[in-house]
């Protein structure tokens, strides 16, 4: 977006959005529900995340915005290493939750969950409750964690 008399240079904030660094999961096959959300990473995403802070020197961010889970606070830590950069933890600004109930044990459940999701276009059927998170409940989730960080100026759309 190119500055204007309606949106001046000093409004433009610009988003870049990194996924984590691939995880170690084998360290939390035990687990169940958001306890797996605990798995540090892999030694190849600890490489990922370096690799991802030289391709961002050139961004220059001012702040990163890390989610709870352990593999995005590892990925942010490295890139706030290597970039001289703060990171902030906003606890609401984490993955879609696929079970309320957090019984999810593999990638098998939550991809059910995310079937169910697709069908139902992301909201529950009126008159029925699911287990997982409707989007719009997560867009309302997430969106005071962004908008800390952006005083607003930020467009959620639903991809």
């Amino acid at each position: 977006m190119a500055p204007s008399d309606d949106c001046p240079a000093s409004a433009i904030v610009t988003i870049t959005l990194l996924r984590h660094g691939r995880t170690a999961y084998d360290v939390v096959d035990c687990f169940i529900g958001h306890g797996r959300d605990l798995a540090p990473l892999a030694p190849a995403g600890i490489a990922d995340a370096a690799r991802a802070a030289a391709t961002l020197a050139g961004l220059a961010p001012d702040l990163i915005v890390a989610s709870p889970m352990t593999r995005a606070l590892q990925t942010a830590m490295i890139l706030g290493r290597h970039l001289d950069r703060d990171v902030v933890v906003e606890l609401d600004l984490h993955e879609w939750m696929p079970d309320d109930r957090q019984r999810w044990t593999d990638v098998a459940r939550v991809d059910e969950a995310i079937s169910d999701l697709r069908a139902c276009g992301g909201e529950w059927p009126d008159g029925t409750t699911r287990h997982w998170e409707p989007l719009p409940a997560m867009r309302r989730r997430a969106r005071p964690a962004i908008d800390r960080h952006t005083d607003g100026a930020v467009e959620l759309v639903r991809s």
